[in-house]
């Protein structure tokens, strides 16, 4: 096993020109260091917060569950525009006075399954069709 893998090295080092150098252990530090260094751990995905999964829970036990506020939104001009700034990215200014209020609450705005969530509140339109 061991044989198999120098020689896949020697193949991948003879595409290479190179002068090996004999440098003494108490002048190496740099490698003395690296072989010190921890073990790369596993980096594990961001866990979503326990009051968002809550939330969502919630939402399936109301008589309104998310799909439907998800077509809300949908249909919605402003909710539409909303969710795709959200989505997107906001312009530097606000684009109309429609979109103001959710404008100044751009940094607590987020979506989840297509609804727009301010915090732990779910923003849905009053004409709902």
């Amino acid at each position: 096993m061991a044989a198999s893998r120098i020689q896949r090295w020697a193949l991948t080092l003879a595409a290479y020109e190179y002068t090996i150098v004999y440098k003494e252990g108490s002048l190496n530090g740099n490698a003395d260091g690296l072989s010190r260094l921890p073990l790369k751990t596993n980096i594990e995905k961001t866990p979503t917060p326990g009051d968002t999964i809550l939330l969502m829970e919630h939402l399936a036990t109301t008589p309104v569950d998310a799909k439907q506020i998800q077509k809300w939104t949908r249909k919605d001009t402003i909710l539409s525009m909303v969710l795709r700034y959200i989505l997107n990215g906001l312009p530097s200014k606000c684009p109309s006075e429609d979109i103001r209020p959710y404008y100044s609450r751009k940094n607590e705005l987020c979506s989840q399954d297509g609804c727009i969530l301010w915090g732990g509140r779910v923003i849905y339109t009053t004409t709902r069709t």
